[in-house]
């Protein structure tokens, strides 16, 4: 089956659109990027590699109380967290309001109470914030990848002083081999503990963590009990939690 727009739009100059093929939906900015991703017959699956590797944040911390999102997209992994397991607060900073819409109509986001969608530019809303977190998950892009805004060492401060003790921030980035070493370096300034999931690609998505605490001893029992919790499709999409993490 060849690809249809079945929906599109314009906001805040974006162009965005949800495309159909015979067995997955697709979130589009305009151009030929997957922003995210749905398998039709298993909707709650993660579809993208990197959102499978995102989700196992929560090996680090497997109960947390209060997540916050920066960056929704089709809200594929917001939609399975809080669909398998317990969270009090959720709170989902979304710039472009029309996705959060979207996410709801054509990729069966659901609205629960416990979910608090909130319309600001990301860095705009850390810098005002003063909750604590116990996951802070970034998947923030723009047409020119990450902004600029979200890279500086005041943001990455922010990040780090809005996390609980037990906190970790999860972070899809986008690098190159040739600036990978500075973003490790600038993680370690504000991180006490910073991992990455191996391999590491020379260039493109490396999802890092960065934490105040890492005791891997608690790994095996943390997986155990999410594990217990997350279905397994038996499909090449299904997360099976693992504790194949580097410390860097």
């Amino acid at each position: 089956m060849e690809e249809r727009v079945i929906f599109e739009s314009k906001c805040n100059g974006v162009n965005i659109q949800v495309i159909d093929r015979k067995n997955v939906r697709h979130l589009r900015f305009g151009n030929r990027v997957k922003q995210s991703s749905m398998v039709k017959k298993y909707p709650y699956a993660l579809a993208l590699k990197y959102i499978r590797i995102m989700v196992q944040g929560m090996v680090l911390n497997p109960t947390p109380k209060n997540i916050l999102f920066l960056g929704l997209g089709a809200g594929s992994l917001l939609k399975y967290i809080n669909k398998y397991f317990e969270i009090f607060n959720i709170d989902v900073v979304e710039l472009l309001p029309d996705v959060v819409d979207i996410s709801k109509k054509y990729f069966g986001l659901d609205s629960s109470k416990n979910i608090n969608f909130i319309n600001e530019n990301a860095v705009t809303y850390m810098e005002t914030n003063d909750k604590k977190y116990d996951l802070i998950f970034v998947d923030v892009f723009n047409s020119g990848g990450m902004p600029k805004e979200i890279k500086t060492d005041e943001f990455h401060l922010i990040l780090s002083n809005s996390l609980n003790l037990n906190g970790w921030v999860v972070w899809n980035t986008w690098t190159r081999k040739s600036v990978y070493n500075l973003q490790v370096s600038q993680w370690k300034k504000f991180f006490k503990v910073v991992i990455v999931r191996p391999p590491v690609p020379k260039s493109g998505n490396v999802v890092m963590f960065g934490g105040n605490k890492f005791n891997d001893s608690d790994f095996d029992s943390n997986i155990r009990y999410i594990q217990n919790l997350t279905p397994i499709h038996k499909i090449a999409k299904d997360i099976i939690f693992n504790k194949n993490f580097k410390k860097l």
